[in-house]
C-alpha cells in the first residue's frame, strides 16, 4: 500500500491500480496523473490539483475531496461503494471537481 502523505507531489505520476486506501493526500499534486483503477477509498484529497488527472474506474467510496484545485477530464466509472459492497459504478455526469454538469 502506498502511504502519501499531505501536500505529496504526485504530479504525472502512474498510480494505475495503487492501493492509496485512506492515503492523506490534502493539498497535495496529482496534476496529470493516471489513477485509473486506483483504490482512494477514504482518501483525504482536501485542496488537491487534480487537473488533468486521470480517474476512470478508481474506487472513491468515502473519499473526503473538496476544495478541489482543476478537474479531471476523465472520471467514468468511478465506483462508489466500499469494497464489501455490490460494486456500483457512476461517470463524470455528476463531476468530481469544482462544478457540477447538468
Amino acid at each position: 500500500m502506498v502511504t502519501p502523505s499531505v501536500g505529496t507531489n504526485l504530479s504525472h505520476a502512474d498510480l494505475v491500480r495503487a492501493d492509496l486506501r485512506d492515503a492523506r493526500l490534502d493539498g497535495g499534486d496529482l496534476t496529470e496523473a493516471v489513477l485509473g483503477r486506483a483504490n482512494l477509498e477514504r482518501a483525504q484529497l482536501v485542496g488537491t490539483a487534480l487537473s488533468l488527472a486521470q480517474l476512470s474506474d478508481a474506487r472513491v467510496h468515502g473519499v473526503a475531496a473538496w476544495d478541489l484545485h482543476g478537474e479531471p477530464p476523465n472520471q467514468q466509472g468511478l465506483v462508489v461503494t466500499g469494497a464489501d459492497e455490490a460494486p456500483v459504478a457512476v461517470d463524470d455526469q455528476l463531476g468530481l471537481g469544482p462544478t457540477s454538469r447538468s
